[in-house]
């Protein structure tokens, strides 16, 4: 009963987890059109490479289908994003 309970709460926050991190990164970005630097937030959500290839390579093994997917994709595009305008220095502004 206990192991069952286990890898029912590890399907579940794995299934989830995604969503709520690609709502605090629409957060994130949304304060910063604002100028409202939500330094905390950023220390919590952004995702650095491996985590987020680990989180794409479960979804696929559990079969999740690609609604489950779609986050993943936001947060890989966002970070994509980011990491080209800081190097690039990419002259767009949030206007």
């Amino acid at each position: 009963m206990e192991n069952s309970l286990k890898h029912k709460s590890y399907l579940i926050l794995t299934k989830y987890i995604p969503h709520i991190l690609a709502i605090f990164y629409v957060i994130y970005t949304l304060l910063g059109c604002f100028e409202i630097d939500a330094i905390p937030i950023s220390y919590i959500v952004h995702v650095s490479l491996l985590p987020g290839i680990y989180m794409y390579f479960t979804s696929i093994i559990f079969r999740f289908c690609y609604v489950h997917r779609l986050p993943l994709y936001y947060i890989g595009i966002n970070e994509v994003i980011t990491v080209s305008d800081y190097y690039l220095n990419i002259p767009i502004s949030d206007l």
